[in-house]
Order: C-alpha cells, then structure tokens, then sequence
C-alpha cells in the first residue's frame, strides 16, 4: 500500500471521532442510521476528491457505498 493509499485507510471525523474501517462506523453504538450514514457519504466524497486512479481507493469507495445501501435498506 502506498502512502496515497494509506490517507483513505482511516477517516478522521471532527464530532464523532476516528474510524479505522467502515465497519466500525457501521458498528458504533453511539451512532444513529442517519449520522452513519453521513459519515460513510463524507468519507466516501473525501476519497473520490483527492483519488485519482489509486486501485485502493477505488475499492474503499465501492465498500462504502455498499455499507450506505445496506444501511438505507436496513432503514437505519
């Protein structure tokens, strides 16, 4: 993994902290659907505006997306 990739390894959230995964967004009990939901959108939009062809990056934005639609269906 190169350094371009380890920038998108965590997201650094200023009113709810740092997440090393999206899991641990998904799995935060202090977290209601909607916030993490936002967060996954945030992280998502953050690695889409400073990736440009990075394969790691790409796969981080095909599982955060993945995690906000089966959030949205879950209806949290």
């Amino acid at each position: 993994m190169d350094t371009e990739s380890l920038k998108f390894a965590r997201f650094d959230h200023p009113k709810h902290g740092v997440f090393d995964t999206v899991e641990a967004v998904s799995g935060d009990k202090r977290l209601g659907g909607d916030e993490k939901r936002e967060i996954l959108a945030e992280w998502k939009r953050r690695v889409a505006a400073d990736s440009t062809g990075d394969p790691e990056a790409a796969r981080l934005g095909e599982s955060l997306d993945a995690e906000i639609a089966r959030l949205a269906r879950m209806g949290t």
